[in-house]
């Protein structure tokens, strides 16, 4: 990516030790003329024992600044509601598979309640209910069975 491209366009990582890169992603995928694909691997994720994805802390909470930039890249592009769908579905994947790195879930889950909206917390709490009622008994009945 050209310097140029980065300034120009003023993309940055967040301050945040998790989920930093995911609003410059997106602030550049909406900003770029252009976007080419390729099969070649580019990119190699060094995967460090202490780093931010294998940790278990709460500055991880820094996740609701992501979220919250993603929300400004998509008002700035004007994408907030051809894109409503889309972004809730992110945003509840990205729930359930960032709250295994919190070290307080609930209070993950109550900052959750607050930041998020009425849509994404009641697919949130849907999903929640699957999980719990159906989910879970057949993953333990499927281990007690082995």
């Amino acid at each position: 990516m050209k310097t140029d491209f980065v300034r120009s366009n003023k993309l940055h990582f967040l301050d945040c030790n998790f989920a930093e890169d995911r609003s410059f992603v997106l602030n550049a995928t909406l900003a770029a003329e252009k976007i080419g694909y390729s099969n070649n691997t580019y990119y190699n994720y060094v995967m460090h024992g202490n780093s931010a994805v294998h940790t278990k802390t709460d500055a991880n909470f820094c996740i609701f600044k992501s979220f919250d930039a993603m929300k400004r890249i998509l008002e700035k592009f004007r994408l907030t509601s051809e894109l409503s769908a889309e972004f809730n579905q992110y945003v509840v994947k990205r729930f359930f598979a960032d709250m295994k790195r919190m070290k307080s879930p609930e209070k993950y889950d109550e900052i959750r309640m607050r930041k998020f909206s009425p849509q994404q917390n009641e697919i949130i709490y849907k999903l929640s209910q699957i999980k719990k009622l159906i989910l879970d008994p057949l993953f333990n009945y499927s281990i007690r069975k082995k």
